[in-house]
């Protein structure tokens, strides 16, 4: 079954997935590029991610560069970025990597620093759907520290940065989001919605989804540590969001 067509006027359709690293992101945009969105050359498998992040490394560097220049890094994000105009030619070159393709998207953490300048840039050409996953912080930290070797304080402080920022756009947006922590039955329930929301076939979205693609699964380690109150509030928000 195919839903609806994507939209009414033909404009290219731009789906942009946001969330925090180790957050679902990549299982979300792994499996939107299996039914139809295009994601162009991404990293299909790395140590900590058996079908890779999904990312695209021209993305990925660009926004790593602003991030850069502006005295931050992914672990660190930069309080305050100032936008150069050079910026915006970057973005018009890698649009041009997608000229063409009816559906494309992207999936970066980084994203979520500068949402406004990419649709600002995509503007009446393209029609932008925003998803988004988020999953517990402590699960995320857990990961963090596994991965990068992030204590666990220091994880939520990141946690908690990206995701005020998702917040933001939520409230400034139309985006659907994912909990990755969900049950599977009731998380493969999550993505059709998601596929009907942005009009791509109605397929067996459980075929990219694996449970060992969770790294960090465990449910006492969301009692190993207390949350501090300003992650507490992010993450209730988050889950009354939905």
């Amino acid at each position: 079954m195919m839903h609806s067509s994507i939209n009414k006027e033909n404009k290219p359709v731009v789906v942009i997935v946001l969330g925090m690293h180790r957050s679902g992101t990549s299982c979300l945009v792994g499996s939107l590029e299996q039914f139809g969105v295009f994601l162009g050359e991404v990293k299909t498998y790395s140590p900590f991610n058996k079908k890779g992040n999904r990312e695209s490394p021209l993305i990925f560097r660009f926004h790593e560069s602003i991030f850069i220049e502006n005295g931050g890094k992914w672990s660190d994000p930069p309080e305050e970025i100032v936008w150069k105009p050079e910026y915006d030619k970057k973005i018009f070159n890698i649009l041009e990597l997608f000229k063409g393709e009816p559906v494309w998207g992207f999936k970066d953490p980084r994203t979520l620093f500068f949402i406004e300048e990419w649709l600002k840039i995509l503007g009446d050409d393209f029609e932008v759907k925003l998803v988004g996953s988020y999953r517990h912080p402590v699960k995320v930290a857990e990961s963090l520290f596994k991965r990068n070797g992030l204590s666990l304080e220091n994880g939520l402080k990141v946690w908690v940065a990206y995701n005020k920022r998702l917040l933001q756009v939520c409230t400034s947006n139309d985006i659907k989001l994912i909990n990755f922590d969900l049950p599977r039955d009731e998380y493969i329930e999550k993505l059709e919605g998601i596929a009907e929301y942005l009009s791509l076939p109605a397929n067996d979205f459980s075929s990219f989804y694996e449970e060992g693609l969770v790294t960090v699964s465990d449910e006492s380690v969301t009692r190993r540590l207390s949350l501090p109150s300003d992650v507490s509030q992010v993450y209730q928000k988050l889950l009354s969001y939905e």
